[in-house]
């Protein structure tokens, strides 16, 4: 941190204790007019650029690991990458390797959330007769997952888009404002939430999220 009159410069890096690997690093110049809305202003921004770039990380180390040494760890950030290629094939990975890893370590809240979302997207882009019972599962996994850590936002987005498609809308809608709130920087629960709005025809709302 460094300050000259009114103005400050702060520099955030971020790198990979074990590899020394520079992962990320930006720098901020503002003006000091009111220092607890600077913090807050600055803290925002960290977390919501480093957090995909941990992510990015995180699976770059777990794909480079061998399939026989994956801890639940890996087999979640392994999940994380086939869940987002969007083919019912990648989706089918992701989903074995989220079951890996709730085998591996059954208090894993956070792959209890991913299961479930992989639910509601093999019951979106796969055979629609089968569409209400994929949605029944991730509703029931996302509960669990609730139960594990109530302050998860995954697991809020997961019951979010569950009950978004299948009803109601507006409890969706409470769920999903949970997710958000409890992170601020989620961009996939301000969609979820977009869509839930939509839905009810709140077309204000949607647009701001």
């Amino acid at each position: 941190v460094r300050t000259g009159g009114e103005r400050v410069r702060i520099t955030a890096q971020l790198i990979d204790a074990e590899s020394v690997h520079h992962v990320w690093a930006e720098k901020f110049d503002r003006k000091l007019e009111d220092i607890f809305e600077l913090q807050d202003e600055i803290t925002e921004r960290i977390v919501a650029t480093i957090s995909p770039e941990l992510e990015r990380a995180e699976q770059k180390r777990s794909a480079a690991k061998a399939p026989t040494s994956l801890t639940a760890w890996d087999c979640y950030q392994r999940g994380l990458w086939h869940l987002y290629r969007f083919t019912t094939e990648e989706i089918e990975t992701a989903k074995s390797l989220f079951e890996r890893a709730i085998a591996l370590d059954p208090s894993f809240a956070q792959a209890y959330a991913r299961l479930a979302y992989v639910h509601i997207q093999l019951g979106w882009y796969g055979p629609k007769e089968d569409r209400a019972e994929r949605l029944k599962d991730a509703t029931s996994l996302a509960g669990q997952a609730i139960e594990l850590d109530g302050r998860n936002p995954a697991a809020r987005l997961s019951l979010g888009r569950a009950l978004t498609l299948s009803g109601p809308a507006e409890s969706s809608v409470e769920e999903l404002r949970v997710a958000v709130a409890l992170d601020p920087s989620f961009a996939q629960a301000h969609f979820a939430l977009g869509l839930a709005l939509c839905c009810l025809e709140r077309h204000d709302e949607t647009l701001r999220e």
